[in-house]
């Protein structure tokens, strides 16, 4: 079996059809036997019509993260200050237009910004108040995701 592995950022400074190099899988590191089911689904629907909290951990099974999808009426949102001892959190502003305040510097958001809080920054988010928002916020306690964690199986087709 061919084995490759690549980074998942953006090609545009690879030489036109250069491949990745191939790398050697870690020692000790098999792939863990077929059996139980390794992948979970959880469906929202269209993320506009979202309506309140959604909290999708246990939904999806999560082990190292968690996911929240909220959404909000104009004006309206988590305005009540909070910061964390070790988690940081993305928010993306899925749908709509929406306000952030981080260590009291306000922004003003548009579908598809996404904002990276570390732990201890005091954050609140709401609808801008001509706008319902829908977010995605995602935390994770740093130190455990691994970017080159990951192996491509360049032999097998993905079964589309």
């Amino acid at each position: 079996m061919k084995v490759q592995t690549r980074h998942r950022q953006s090609t545009s400074g690879r030489a036109a059809g250069r491949r990745p190099r191939a790398a050697k899988p870690a020692a000790g590191k098999a792939r863990p036997a077929p059996g139980r089911k390794r992948w979970a689904l959880s469906r929202l629907g269209a993320l506009e019509r979202v309506q309140g909290w959604h909290g999708i951990n246990k939904d999806l099974g999560l082990k190292g993260m968690g996911i929240t999808v909220a959404s909000f009426p104009a004006g309206e949102g988590y305005e009540h200050p909070h910061f964390h001892a070790e988690q940081e959190e993305v928010y993306l502003l899925a749908h709509g237009r929406g306000q952030m305040v981080i260590d009291g510097e306000k922004l003003d958001l548009e579908a598809g910004d996404l904002v990276r809080v570390d732990a201890p920054a005091v954050r609140a988010l709401r609808s801008h108040p001509s706008s319902p928002s829908v977010w995605v916020m995602v935390g994770a306690t740093p130190g455990h995701y691994r970017e080159k964690d990951y192996t491509e199986l360049e032999d097998q087709p993905a079964g589309f």
